[in-house]
């Protein structure tokens, strides 16, 4: 701020020193002497020395810590000036002490601005390794009390639309600091416009926002677009031009040191908060009862990124062996991959989606309910995560429940249609018997009450398919085979069991499935005729014979009957389908039904008797 200047007047000539004394009394407002030469120190305790020539020519200013002005009769030409901070010329007549204070506080701003401008860039690296805000505020407020010799000063920031102080010079009173509207005062016009104000009289402004007389003068700078700073002084005009240049250099310091520990800081906090986000993340990637892949789409196809425990456990391999390749040329079953090309078209497309699929696993083929979740939805994709989650059960007991509901629509049509037929039948014989009396009338009621006792042992033997297996374990094929045929009645049939197999099965789920076939055979017959090979060795031209065997992968049933035409055997299986007169069409489905309860796959071919051979591919 702005203070008295202190002058020293360094007269040779004694009635000189008299005239200056006398003209300095009329400036109250300069501190200042007059002295000989011999009785100036190297040091004098002063800001200026106005000097005569005869001092300047003997070179006593040479040592001098303290600007000195040349005041003289003499012309500069005639004097030498080197090293003086400037010259006035002396006429006798006119002294003009004005002039020579001038020169007197120029040469002092001058050299004083220079000092204060070093120290202001010097303290710029003070301020830079400030690494926060408060911490930068706090220094730049002890920078103007040290360096712009700023008494009173403080840092406002913008919050909430008010000015709130943050930091306050040690002589700031608190009167004189409160918060602000940035709508109000000196400060919010210093905000609003981004702009300096210097207010040489805060009593003649119309924004003057002080509540006490305390301050007159204030000098106001804006720091970057949300603080400023203020300095205050109790005198009139305490602050000019040159203390508004050198705030405004340290200021400017100020805004890019605070603009970069902003930016630090919302970094800092960004990274913290994709720390935190990450961990949080990997807790529940790793925790979470699903089986997750992080993937990213390399060539149209998804690429493992990651996976989590669960689906190194369901699926059966770990991250080592699969983290870079292709997911689907380990997950997908055969006949799915067109499936999963769609899927992945859809996945590039940054579609979220969830739809069912059948993936291969460690425990087999399952079924599973797929999320997918592209890292930037509505857009083309390169990353993202799939989430699987294993409804095996669920489908299972889906596909159980149509199977049990399309048994109740066979069993409703045989009720309402089989049954009804041979129940009239029965009753229309039974009918004739009582009119004519003929026994043999009696035969074809017992028949039609056979064929529908045969119909109600099959249709309970499907009933229990909702229950098709129990537990399952190891059963000679050979003992459950001969124990079948035993409880079949076979008239003249012959049973042949080639085969020591051992089968993963339910035993009585097994003997069902045997004793369908058994009769299937029986009832069909065997045509006369044929070549005698192993499948019908020992027989009579008209005598049906049945085998037993086994190849690779499986066990098979074969007779020498009529056989099964090529293009009716993909019906055979069908509930109610038969060609025998007296056949109930349904022992050939439950065959179907208890294979496939056991994870089995039965096919129809030609036996080598030109019969009907049933083979059962049941793995190893």
């Amino acid at each position: 701020m702005v203070r008295s200047l202190s002058v020293l007047f360094v007269v040779s000539d004694a009635v000189r020193r008299a005239e200056t004394a006398d003209a300095i009394d009329g400036r109250p407002d300069l501190s200042a002497d007059v002295s000989s030469p011999d009785a100036v120190s190297s040091s004098p305790t002063v800001d200026c020395l106005v000097a005569d020539a005869a001092f300047v020519r003997d070179c006593r200013h040479a040592d001098l810590s303290v600007p000195v002005v040349v005041w003289s009769a003499d012309p500069p030409s005639e004097i030498p000036v080197d090293g003086t901070a400037g010259y006035v010329r002396y006429d006798p007549d006119d002294p003009d002490i004005d002039r020579v204070v001038d020169q007197a506080t120029w040469a002092t701003r001058s050299e004083s601005n220079m000092e204060r401008i070093e120290a202001l860039h010097a303290s710029a690296a003070d301020l830079v390794a400030c690494r926060t805000e408060q911490e930068l505020f706090d220094r730049t407020i002890e920078a103007a009390e040290r360096i712009l010799d700023f008494d009173i000063c403080g840092i406002d920031k913008v919050e909430d639309g008010y000015l709130i102080p943050r930091s306050v010079s040690t002589g700031m009173a608190d009167e004189g600091f409160n918060r602000l509207s940035v709508e109000e005062g000196i400060a919010g016009r210093t905000h609003r416009t981004g702009e300096s104000v210097l207010v040489d009289d805060v009593r003649n402004d119309d924004d003057a926002e002080l509540a006490s007389d305390r301050y007159r003068s204030i000098l106001s700078v804006p720091v970057g677009d949300a603080a400023l700073f203020q300095a205050a002084a109790t005198e009139i005009g305490a602050f000019d031009e040159r203390d508004r240049e050198l705030a405004e250099l340290l200021l400017s310091h100020v805004a890019e040191t605070r603009k970069r520990i902003l930016a630090e800081e919302a970094l800092l906090g960004r990274e913290a908060e994709l720390v935190t986000e990450r961990d949080r993340f990997a807790a529940l990637f790793e925790n979470v009862p699903d089986s997750v892949v992080s993937y990213e789409i390399e060539d149209g196809a998804p690429v493992v990124a990651d996976i989590n425990g669960q689906f190194e456990e369901t699926f059966g391999y770990d991250a080592a062996e699969i983290v870079g390749e292709n997911l689907d040329d380990y997950v997908v079953p055969d006949g799915r991959v067109e499936a999963a090309e769609e899927i992945n078209q859809s996945v590039v497309a940054g579609e979220r989606f969830q739809t069912t699929v059948r993936r291969k696993t460690a425990d087999g083929v399952r079924d599973f309910l797929l999320h997918v979740a592209p890292l930037e939805v509505g857009e083309r994709s390169q990353q993202g995560y799939s989430v699987y989650t294993d409804i095996t059960d669920q489908k299972r007991r889906e596909r159980e429940l149509e199977r049990q509901n399309e048994r109740l629509d066979e069993f409703a049509s045989i009720v309402s249609h089989d049954l009804r037929n041979p129940l009239n039948v029965a009753s229309g014989f039974l009918d004739l018997a009582r009119e004519s009396g003929d026994g043999e009338h009696f035969d074809q009621v017992a028949a039609a009450h056979d064929r529908m006792g045969r119909m109600i042992d099959e249709l309970l033997s499907l009933a229990r398919q909702g229950d098709i297996v129990g537990e399952m374990g190891p059963v000679e094929l050979r003992v459950v085979a001969t124990e079948a045929w035993a409880s079949v009645d076979t008239d003249e049939c012959t049973l042949l069991v080639e085969t020591e197999r051992v089968v993963d099965a339910d035993e009585d789920r097994l003997g069902d499935l045997l004793r369908n076939l058994f009769r299937n055979a029986i009832e069909h017959g065997s045509t006369s005729d044929q070549s005698d090979t192993d499948e019908t060795r020992d027989r009579g031209s008209d005598t049906a014979r049945v085998r037993v065997g086994d190849f690779e992968g499986g066990f098979f049933v074969a007779d020498n009957g009529p056989g099964i035409p090529e293009d009716e055997r993909s019906l055979v299986f069908e509930s109610g389908y038969t060609t025998h007169e007296n056949g109930t069409g349904y022992g050939l489905s439950i065959v179907e039904q208890i294979s496939e309860a056991h994870g089995w796959t039965v096919d129809v071919v030609e036996s080598e008797s030109g019969g009907a051979r049933f083979e059962f591919s049941v793995g190893e």
